[in-house]
């Protein structure tokens, strides 16, 4: 799980918030996303750069959770119809910021939320057909700063 979460994170911090190449990277052919001005003032991993912080009006923590799957082949059909029926987007309260499904029946997806409640919801109406981890998350900024208060 480590290995994959490592490529994850490498994947994601070469794309934009949908997990596609910006514009810059398809005209010069780089497969990351170099920003023009720091956005903080640790470095980013691999050249990538923190998302913006998503507005949140009731002053509320908001929270990023990467939440991992694999497809059983015994749930395969059912998870398969599921999906193409409903969606498989998180309830209200919930945002999803991207999810990638890999060609080995696994997958992975960013939500944020500030109510630990709905992904809880989510994750119940698809426990029954999938294994799911699910991870809180930080990003390189809020990372370096409790690195550099660990390390002070």
């Amino acid at each position: 799980m480590n290995r994959d979460l490592c490529a994850f994170v490498a994947f994601v911090a070469g794309r934009n918030r949908l997990g596609a190449r910006t514009g810059a990277d398809r005209k010069n052919g780089v497969g990351r996303n170099l920003p023009r001005e720091p956005t903080n003032k640790y470095p980013v991993a691999a050249g990538g750069r923190s998302w913006p912080v998503s507005p949140n009006t009731k002053g509320e923590k908001l929270m990023k959770y990467i939440v991992h799957w694999t497809l059983p082949q015994a749930t395969y059909n059912d998870a398969v119809s599921r999906f193409l029926a409903a969606g498989g987007l998180p309830p209200a309260g919930a945002t999803l910021i991207g999810r990638w499904h890999g060609m080995n029946g696994g997958g992975f997806a960013v939500i944020e939320t500030t109510d630990a409640k709905a992904i809880y919801a989510w994750l119940a109406e698809w426990s029954d057909l999938l294994p799911i981890d699910v991870t809180p998350c930080l990003e390189d900024a809020e990372a370096g700063e409790v690195l550099q208060s660990v390390k002070g």
